[in-house]
């Protein structure tokens, strides 16, 4: 089991949090897993009943840290205001550096 699998909440929590976690959603055959057994396996569970869990305060967390993970399918347009406030760029120009030739013949 990869820890990457798991969610960021759940990734936050301490174990006797998950363990509660556990215990509230009805998720059997846990008591031997480490932590991050734990969390890819409650990862799991609500993930495939997302629908009964998504009202539950307990791992309100959970399903706000998916949505935040998904992010907004549409790309965000800048506005009007954002347009008109922004300053047009500076160009800074490299300076041209001189060979060692040209240093000797000003000399």
């Amino acid at each position: 089991m990869s820890l990457s699998t798991s969610n960021s909440w759940l990734r936050g929590q301490r174990k006797s949090d998950l363990v509660e976690v556990a215990d509230s959603v009805g998720l059997t055959n846990y008591e031997s897993l480490k932590k991050a057994e734990l969390e890819v396996a409650l990862d799991k569970y609500l993930s495939q009943n997302a629908t009964t869990f998504s009202s539950e305060p307990k791992v309100a967390g959970y399903f706000q840290s998916q949505a935040k993970a998904r992010g907004s399918p549409v790309k965000r347009e800048p506005a009007a205001s954002d347009e008109a406030d922004t300053k047009p760029i500076r160009v800074t120009k490299r300076r041209v550096t001189k060979a060692p030739e040209e240093f000797e013949a000003a000399e």
